[in-house]
């Protein structure tokens, strides 16, 4: 239900220091007050047309309705009078001219009744659909939702896009109420449209679905998901090169952790001790971060093994990375990490392969959940 004012003149008679009537949401063609009151007290308001014959009801304490004994409607104006008998709890919500559309029984939100992503229909759980890190955005969400006793009210539409509010009209966007069962529902949502361009990094969509009874239910559906391209990077000419003849590149470098050679030393920081020096930590930045180990020659690898750094008592391992492999020519995937677990040391397995080149990928926002920009990495050690 939502809760906007819906009368323009609003006169209360009683003890005014003993009572409230608060205006709350229009109501279709009606209108929802919420009355408190300790004493008698008599509401005046500005009828709108066809209240004359609407039906118009009061809530008991238990829950149940009731008709509103004593309304009134005459030259333009509905009056009615409360009682402390009429509120034996000291409030009460009023329904003037309900709409037929209207069960004011209906205490439950509508349902998610079907889910299409890019026409392929899938189960939305109740907290949300994650689809992970994906390499590229779907393009269209189709929500089909249903109430089982309320019409639908498409003012209630509510979609947000990583937090913000969008326009119920946003381009992109669009709620289509069944004309002929108006307890029933399309809401589409064009994401290339609605993104206007490929996203990077991660996206929270949530929409907000409400019926038009007299509750506060609504359905909430998330959908999240974790989009970034592959890099197409040419590795300009290492900084550093470790004793073991390996070259070392990185994106880039937080101030006080240059110190890259350390991430082939063979040391791992003590958990507990400075992270200076024997860790190395990216720019905090939003953006993608990366490692890259460039071996002396060719070699086979089938496991790379990454230590992370240790602060505030948790390892600073990245959720979510891909680790590639340089095949002359191009980055090949290795392996897909996603939610990685905060561990010492992670180890990550995959087909052999031959190669002079290994590099750890993190797209943007895919770090520890605590610095979700922040690559932070003590140490990085190839098997076969």
């Amino acid at each position: 239900m939502r809760s906007t004012a819906c009368v323009p003149a609003l006169l209360v008679a009683g003890l005014l220091a003993a009572a409230a009537v608060q205006a709350a949401g229009p109501l279709a063609s009606g209108c929802l007050l919420r009355v408190a009151a300790t004493s008698p007290v008599t509401v005046t308001l500005a009828a709108e047309p066809g209240w004359a014959t609407g039906e118009h009801f009061y809530r008991l304490a238990d829950g149940t309705w009731a008709p509103l004994p004593g309304i009134a409607v005459k030259d333009g104006r509905v009056t009615f009078a409360l009682t402390p008998a009429l509120m034996p709890n000291g409030q009460t919500t009023v329904v003037l001219a309900k709409p037929a559309g209207v069960d004011l029984s209906d205490a439950t939100p509508p349902r998610l009744v079907r889910a299409l992503v890019d026409g392929r229909e899938v189960a939305w759980p109740a907290a949300g659909l994650d689809l992970g890190w994906i390499d590229e955005a779907p393009k269209a969400i189709e929500l089909h939702v249903a109430d089982d006793r309320s019409d639908l009210d498409p003012a209630a539409l509510r979609v947000s896009l990583n937090g913000t509010t969008l326009a119920a009209d946003a381009p992109g966007l669009r709620f289509a109420i069944d004309p002929a069962t108006p307890r029933q529902a399309v809401l589409t949502c064009d994401l290339a449209t609605l993104l206007s361009r490929a996203p990077q990094g991660t996206v929270r969509l949530l929409f907000g679905i409400d019926d038009r009874a007299v509750d506060d239910q609504r359905l909430e559906v998330g959908l999240s998901f974790t989009t970034s391209a592959s890099p197409q990077l040419t590795l300009t000419d290492a900084t550093v090169t470790a004793p073991n003849g390996m070259k070392i590149l990185v994106d880039s470098c937080y101030s006080g952790y240059e110190n890259i050679e350390c991430l082939v030393d063979g040391a791992l920081q003590a958990p507990g001790s400075s992270t200076r020096g024997s860790t190395w930590a990216s720019d905090e930045t939003p953006a993608d971060h990366w490692a890259c180990l460039v071996l002396p020659a060719p070699r086979a690898v089938s496991e790379v093994a990454i230590s992370w750094a240790h602060f505030g008592d948790v390892f600073r391992s990245s959720a979510r990375f891909d680790i590639l492999t340089w095949d002359g020519q191009a980055w090949q995937r290795a392996v897909r990490v996603q939610d990685n677990p905060a561990e010492q040391t992670t180890r990550h397995r995959f087909e052999s392969r031959t190669t002079d080149r290994v590099m750890i990928w993190v797209p943007a926002g895919g770090n520890h959940p605590g610095r979700p920009d922040l690559t932070w990495i003590t140490e990085i050690s190839l098997g076969q």
